[in-house]
């Protein structure tokens, strides 16, 4: 079965899918196209891969829930995609999403959900979802092209 998070990753996958060029650099901000956003995505997916393994050894707790300001993070994934094809930003996102799963699968999703309190940021589910921010985010400036 499926949970919340990889229901909505599958929708943000299937949307992305059917998105012509033009729909990916619509602007969604003021600074970032659909495309910006997925890649600030795989940039994300690709540090919690990294970082991931390193807390559940430590049990430290991961930098990014000690901060407010992502703006440098964000900005290298960003600017590191800029002038790659929708089409192979689309294929890095997913890799970036096997990767994690596979980070995921090695430590055992049982074993964290035991200690949600500490691994919420593992699953994205909830009200406060990532992913179903930018989803609708993406839908929303699509339907008004």
């Amino acid at each position: 079965m499926l949970t919340k998070s990889e229901e909505i990753s599958n929708e943000l996958i299937s949307y992305l899918t059917n998105l012509s060029i033009d729909q990916w650099n619509l602007k969604v901000s003021d600074e970032w196209t659909v495309k910006d956003i997925i890649s600030h995505l795989i940039g994300w997916n690709i540090e919690a891969s990294k970082v991931l393994p390193a807390v559940w050894k430590t049990k430290e707790t991961p930098w990014f829930l000690n901060t407010d300001d992502y703006e440098k993070f964000n900005r290298t994934y960003v600017e590191a995609h800029r002038q790659d094809f929708p089409q192979k930003v689309l294929r890095e996102f997913i890799g970036s999403e096997e990767i994690f799963s596979k980070v995921i699968q090695e430590i055992g999703e049982d074993n964290l959900r035991k200690q949600i309190d500490k691994y919420y940021w593992v699953f994205d589910e909830g009200e406060d979802s990532h992913y179903l921010e930018h989803l609708n985010q993406i839908k929303t400036v699509v339907e008004k092209y």
